[in-house]
């Protein structure tokens, strides 16, 4: 039996390849049991699957200061809908160089403040704070809002502490992109539709709604709606596939009728709606007229 066949102790889970060579040939450590991470990285079975393997595979070859950051570090908190990214973002302290390898992580050169990242079980992240800031800066609001309504909403993070970081860093590209996404932030979003549904709306210049606001008949509660503008007792819906069962279909027709009892409307958008975007802010825009909101009495 060749020492391959045999896994020593010290390279259980994910190793770097220069330390097995004191038990393993090469060719022992090409074995299909163990698996190529990256460039001088193994792990013991398949590549890490979920992001702390990952984040921690990578730390093998990373410096001890080199800081988790953008999606992966907003993917870190585990909010809500964000996906672990494919590439894993790294920022760097002490003008320390590091190249980005193709496919697995890429190195952002920029100024971090000592308060702008904590230590964590997979060594330095960026803050929530100073993920939000980050993010914000790379996209229009329509593609960063939702991810950062998911971030804001697990984390509790404070929006002044977001300004915070942007008057450190002022000078920085995508203050104006920054700007609006905190304008337009709400963490009581509950899914990426509704939040891309809501940044839509407040775009074209409908007023801010609440997101998420429970109706109440007396101390009964009757519903809880995705969007509403409560003066005008007006709510919006975003259905997805869930609402497609059968047995939803007629729990939704309950709970609209119970709602229009309370004399409230109801609009519903639909994936096939939501695909005509110009039509949905019309629908929205003129319901709101005609009930006399007077944002837009003039619109």
């Amino acid at each position: 039996m060749t020492r391959g066949h045999l896994t020593p102790p010290t390279l259980r889970g994910t190793f770097l390849s220069r330390d097995a060579y004191a038990f393993l040939s090469p060719g022992e450590l090409r074995h299909h049991r163990y698996t190529r991470v990256t460039r001088g990285v193994r792990c013991l079975g398949d590549t890490p699957a979920d992001l702390t393997a990952r984040l921690r595979a990578a730390r093998l070859i990373l410096p001890d200061d080199a800081v988790f950051s953008g999606m992966t570090a907003a993917a870190w908190f585990r909010p809500d809908w964000v996906e672990d990214p494919e590439v894993i973002e790294v920022m760097t302290l002490g003008g320390r160089h590091i190249r980005s390898r193709v496919g697995y992580f890429d190195v952002k050169r920029s100024r971090l403040e000592p308060t702008e990242y904590v230590r964590t079980r997979v060594g330095l992240v960026t803050t929530p704070a100073r993920t939000f800031f980050d993010l914000a800066r790379r996209d229009e609001p329509r593609i960063t809002v939702p991810v950062l309504d998911a971030l804001v909403r697990r984390t509790g993070m404070d929006l002044g502490d977001a300004r915070g970081v942007a008057s450190r860093h002022s000078r920085v590209a995508g203050i104006q992109r920054l700007r609006q996404a905190l304008a337009l932030v709400d963490p009581g979003s509950e899914s990426p539709r509704e939040s891309l549904l809501r940044v839509i709306l407040m775009e074209s210049g409908v007023p801010r709604p609440r997101c998420n606001h429970r109706i109440f008949d007396g101390g009964r509660f009757v519903a809880r709606v995705d969007l509403a503008w409560l003066d005008l007792k007006i709510a919006v819906e975003y259905d997805g596939e869930y609402h497609d069962d059968p047995s939803q279909v007629a729990r939704d027709r309950v709970r609209l009728n119970a709602l229009k009892a309370l004399g409230w409307t109801v609009l519903v958008i639909d994936r096939a709606q939501f695909r005509n975007e110009r039509a949905v802010v019309a629908l929205v825009q003129g319901v709101l007229r005609h009930a006399s909101f007077p944002a837009l009495r003039s619109a």
